[in-house]
């Protein structure tokens, strides 16, 4: 939805379709309307599955650890009652689940996190570009991963995503 947010004074160049001719006829000076566009969020948890997450460091593995985040960031997404997928992957995707707001895909998250084995070599560059070309409409992207992989192939990946406008949160695992 828009929203009003605040009126702003009128500068050349301005589109005159946002004048607000009330606030004229008081003060006879030009103010433009701003307003903001509220959306719903979209959030996508890509949760790293290769073999270098089956690392343990005492009794929990680090794809068990990501799996906790995942599924912690993925229940106050929902209960915000904002939409969120998930994907998990080692050097391709294994498991992709659309992006959804209801309560009731948390057992499809939570299923998917339960059946994900840590297995393979991981290719963080080819996987972040395929996400980011798959990905149509922007928004939050949240990277769970050790990030076994050289540090400029990681930062080009993550740039693809800023590039098509999504805010990214890594969590190093």
């Amino acid at each position: 939805s828009v929203e009003f947010a605040e009126h702003r004074e009128y500068s050349a160049g301005d589109d005159i379709k946002h004048l607000d001719w009330k606030v004229f006829g008081r003060t006879d000076r030009l103010y433009i309307k701003e307003y903001e566009l509220e959306t719903n969020l979209r959030s996508h948890i890509l949760i790293d599955t290769s073999e270098s997450m089956d690392y343990k460091s005492g009794e929990i593995s680090k794809l068990e650890l990501a799996s906790f985040i995942g599924a912690s960031m993925a229940y106050l997404i929902l209960k915000q009652q904002y939409s969120v997928g998930m994907v998990c992957f080692d050097r391709e995707v294994r498991n992709f689940l659309p992006t959804s707001s209801s309560m009731g895909h948390m057992r499809a998250i939570l299923g998917v996190l339960a059946q994900s084995q840590a297995k393979n070599k991981t290719d963080l560059s080819v996987i972040f570009n395929t996400l980011a070309e798959r990905f149509r409409q922007k928004g939050l992207v949240i990277i769970i991963s050790d990030l076994f992989d050289r540090p400029e192939v990681i930062l080009k990946g993550l740039q693809h995503f800023r590039h098509k406008r999504h805010d990214v949160i890594v969590f190093h695992v």
